[in-house]
């Protein structure tokens, strides 16, 4: 699943992503974090539907990659209805529902980053809340989404699309490497969270703890 051909400065990416792959993941993810005993499905929000997502999204002049859509079709971030859940059941960064990912990119404003260097109205934070994954959105491009790790509002690394060090293609990729964490045991519900087990991470699996 997981090619060299596509590495990164992270490891490699996932081969031939695609939303219907994403919401695949996803289910993998969801059912793997369950077997954990973590309480999931009492702290996640049900998904929306495509035409609510690109709506609310066309409020900020935003037109939805379709991993984004695929993201937001699964779930719609803590069921409390806030910006954190009550009880961190999911492995890694918790989703943000649509509403507060659409508030931090105005808050922020418009996009990743707090001066104009790094203003870029393209990404959208949407895995976690002061540290973050945000997704890269490009009207008319269909294909697989860039994916970088982020701190309150900046970005990680490189600033160049190109050569950045916390940067990977896809947020299938991201799916992807938690699973691989869930086969080597390296997460575990200790009865209030999801936690790391950072002795069971891979050595070769650690530099990608930002996006997983």
């Amino acid at each position: 699943m997981l090619r060299p051909e596509h590495e990164t400065p992270l490891g490699p990416c996932i081969d031939s992503p695609s939303p219907e792959l994403l919401k695949e993941l996803w289910g993998e993810v969801v059912a793997r974090t369950r077997e954990l005993g973590a309480p999931i499905d009492d702290h996640l929000a049900p998904g929306l539907s495509e035409r609510e997502i690109r709506a609310e999204l066309a409020d900020i002049g935003m037109e939805p990659n379709p991993e984004l859509v695929a993201l937001f079709e699964c779930q719609n971030g803590p069921s409390n209805g806030k910006p954190t859940p009550s009880v961190d059941a999911f492995p890694g960064y918790f989703p943000l529902s649509l509403r507060w990912a659409i508030k931090r990119y105005r808050d922020e404003p418009l996009g990743v980053g707090y001066d104009e260097l790094q203003w870029d109205p393209r990404w959208l934070a949407v895995l976690g809340w002061q540290q973050t994954i945000a997704v890269r959105n490009v009207v008319g491009d269909a294909s697989p989404p860039l994916v970088r790790s982020v701190l309150a509002g900046i970005l990680q690394g490189d600033l160049d699309e190109y050569e950045p060090d916390t940067q990977v293609l896809s947020l299938c990729t991201v799916l992807a490497w938690k699973l691989d964490l869930f086969a080597a045991g390296a997460y575990r519900w200790d009865g209030l969270r999801v936690l790391r087990d950072f002795p069971m991470i891979p050595t070769d699996h650690r530099r990608r703890l930002l996006l997983v």
